[in-house]
């Protein structure tokens, strides 16, 4: 970690020497220059500045020597740019002021501030820490939008970005690295030799990350696009999976991006176009390779809820598409219903986390008390997405089930889903990590809660304000706003509860990182 030296008279940074500022000598790289925005050249020796072919002189000679100073002939081609190879880290990014030891200093911050997050629990294998033998390998994209997500995750954390009160330095580091990340993915797309690659989509994916970090760009659904095409140029998901884990964990967060932003989105964006459902019939057969048990990323949610979630998707766009194809679909929506309800959180915590500590095997009873953080997370998800699948295809399940049957379904789901957050959210012995867990389920419950519950509302928004700081992302703010314009909307106009979901979402939203 970055620390200050104590030992002898500070030495300045030479970025803070050249500026004739106060730097504050941290090491390996000066916090100044990072807040600035800036890359630190270190203190060692005077970094080499590449020159552009063709210049001749340094800036203190470009108008000619001074008089009564002998002029010094610099050979034109003193210093050269190298071409930038395909793929070579550092070396390749000379020109763009990588710095290693400034590469360190962010990939220092991420492993330490950003890539636990990513997981449930933290761990030594964890496949979204950057290792610092791996930089010279690092593609230009990886840097640059790694830069971009260091810078933003610090700005969001102290509440600067947000409030317009920001570094102006750091912002404008965060959107040029954006920029530079961009035009060097789109070089790689370009090139025939790399834009099907595994390190292509990878990279795509990582900078998708960092868009809906920001919640700047709107187009973040271009960029899924744009990974389902490689996958389907390169035969189907199930034959770029198993290749590498840090694929596999960048493409677990596609699938799961792609299946939940369609529990948040209007009615438009469900096209029903057979291609789209069988897409979501492919997550369905890797999900076991790659979501495992529901705990490799940050959305905590059991893998027999989160194939619940995939098959309310597909039976949604099979209805938008054709009430005639809906009663023909091989699984109904009271099949997807009793599937869902009939899910046990003691039984998921019994599987797959008892094993992680062999005390608690003794009895299922035991789960209860050693594990009762973990059991709260599966009760919150198995209330959300039961409420999720009554609220989308309540219409097929009334001409199965009495609307009396539905409407109790549905209160004691919401009584569940709202008991465990204000346990998990009000709970001071080490829950603060599964607290950050809970993006998507904190939405539902906002999305069911009533304008009579109006302290229930109060602690939505609070837990959403604390999770964008811890966080260092803008979703749970956006989640805010969505929820305030909709609590506004149905207080004072409520919907028709047939056309409830579908007109709930004016745009696309993706709530769950």
């Amino acid at each position: 970690m970055a620390s200050a030296m104590t030992d002898g008279p500070p030495i300045q940074c030479w970025t803070c020497r050249r500026k004739r500022l106060v730097c504050d000598s941290t090491r390996p790289a000066c916090t100044k220059c990072f807040k600035r925005g800036t890359v630190c050249p270190g203190y060692g020796a005077k970094p080499l500045t590449w020159v552009e072919p063709g210049q001749k002189r340094s800036s203190k000679y470009e108008n000619g020597p001074a008089k009564g100073e002998n002029a010094v002939e610099v050979p034109e081609m003193a210093i050269v740019k190298p071409m930038k190879p395909r793929f070579r880290g550092v070396d390749a990014c000379l020109s763009r002021s990588f710095d290693s030891q400034a590469v360190l200093h962010a990939i220092d911050y991420y492993n330490a501030m950003i890539s636990p997050d990513l997981v449930p629990v933290e761990f030594e294998e964890n496949p979204y820490r950057f290792s610092s033998s791996d930089v010279r390998f690092l593609p230009p994209v990886v840097l640059h939008t790694l830069f971009s997500i260091v810078f933003s995750h610090e700005l969001i954390r102290r509440k600067e970005l947000q409030s317009g009160d920001g570094n102006r330095y750091s912002s404008v580091a965060v959107y040029s690295h954006r920029g530079l990340a961009l035009e060097s993915l789109n070089q790689d797309l370009a090139s025939p030799e790399t834009q099907t690659s595994d390190m292509v989509i990878a990279c795509i994916l990582m900078f998708t990350l960092a868009e809906l970090q920001l919640s700047v760009c709107r187009d973040w659904d271009k960029h899924i696009a744009g990974v389902k095409k490689i996958i389907e140029l390169r035969g189907g998901i199930k034959k770029v999976t198993g290749r590498d884990v840090h694929l596999d964990a960048m493409l677990s967060y596609f699938m799961i991006i792609d299946v939940m932003s369609i529990t948040t989105c209007p009615p438009s964006t469900i096209s029903g176009a057979r291609s789209w459902i069988h897409e979501q019939e492919q997550y369905l057969n890797i999900i076991p390779d790659i979501y495992k048990s529901g705990l490799s990323t940050c959305f905590a949610c059991p893998t027999e809820l989160f194939m619940g979630i995939i098959r309310i998707n597909q039976f949604r766009a099979v209805q938008r598409w054709s009430k005639m194809e809906a009663c023909k679909w091989p699984v109904s929506s009271q099949d997807i219903l009793d599937h869902v309800l009939q899910f046990s959180p003691l039984e998921w915590v019994a599987t797959n986390l008892c094993s992680q500590n062999p005390a608690t095997k003794s009895g299922i009873q035991s789960v209860a008390s050693t594990m009762s953080g973990w059991l709260s997370i599966a009760e919150i998800y198995h209330a959300a997405v039961s409420l999720y699948c009554l609220g989308t295809l309540s219409l097929s399940i009334e001409s199965i089930e009495s609307a009396s049957t539905i409407c109790e379904t549905g209160m004691a789901s919401y009584s569940t889903l709202k008991f465990h957050l204000i346990k998990i959210f009000s709970a001071t012995d080490g829950t603060e990590q599964m607290r950050k867990l809970l993006l998507w389920p904190l939405v539902i419950a906002g999305i069911e809660t009533k304008g009579y519950d109006a302290n229930f509302r109060m602690f939505i928004t609070t837990q959403l304000n604390w999770m964008s700081s811890a966080l260092g992302t803008f979703a749970p703010i956006e989640a805010r706003q969505f929820l305030e314009s909709h609590w506004r909307s149905v207080d004072n106009c409520p919907l028709p509860k047939e056309m409830q979901w579908d007109l709930m979402f004016d745009r696309h939203y993706v709530f769950v990182l």
